[in-house]
């Protein structure tokens, strides 16, 4: 099983806590787990879509209290 998203990008309402969240907290470590995680330098594509990606990191940083990867 394969499950993505981008922390950055939760939308829930306050207080409802993101199953993302709770699996990158509480997964790492099981067997035959694995995680995965891209920063700003993966993406190839234009370097404004990396200067957005960093800009939306350090939003959700400020907004949640929540630190990217």
């Amino acid at each position: 099983m394969v499950v993505n998203g981008d922390p950055d990008q939760i939308d829930l309402p306050g207080g409802i806590r993101s199953g993302l969240i709770d699996a990158i907290e509480v997964l790492p470590g099981v067997e035959g787990v694995a995680m995965v995680r891209f920063t700003d330098a993966d993406v190839v594509r234009l370097p404004l879509v990396g200067r957005i990606v960093r800009a939306y990191a350090k939003a959700a940083e400020a907004r949640q209290g929540w630190k990217s990867p």
